[in-house]
């Protein structure tokens, strides 16, 4: 899914600059959800000693994008607020993620 809408994303800044805002603001929507669905990063000291999260056994993403994905689920409303901040010309970028990790109330992911 994701990299399918990072090929709408690069055909729509190679085209037009109309709905670029929108679709990074779907993009970034779906980053959110990601972040919920994966949840906390968690370890499984009962199945490996010293074994990573079982969270962190996500196909397909990095593990800074995970830590970003969970930072941005954490903070949804900063992402929104980015999202309505946003123009085709200036769409919402994962730099959001950043801000929410600025945050002072912001969790250790």
């Amino acid at each position: 899914m994701k990299a399918k809408l990072a090929a709408f994303d690069e055909y729509l800044a190679a085209t037009s600059k109309d709905g670029r805002a929108q679709m990074a603001a779907t993009m970034r929507r779906l980053e959110v959800r990601i972040g919920v669905v994966i949840g906390a990063a968690k370890l499984d000291h009962d199945r490996h000693p010293g074994a990573t999260s079982l969270a962190n056994d996500v196909a397909e993403l990095t593990r800074n994008e995970r830590s970003q994905f969970r930072r941005m689920a954490d903070h949804p409303e900063i992402v929104e607020q980015v999202i309505a901040d946003s123009a085709d010309s200036n769409p919402p970028s994962r730099r959001v993620g950043r801000r929410c990790s600025s945050r002072p109330d912001s969790p250790t992911s």
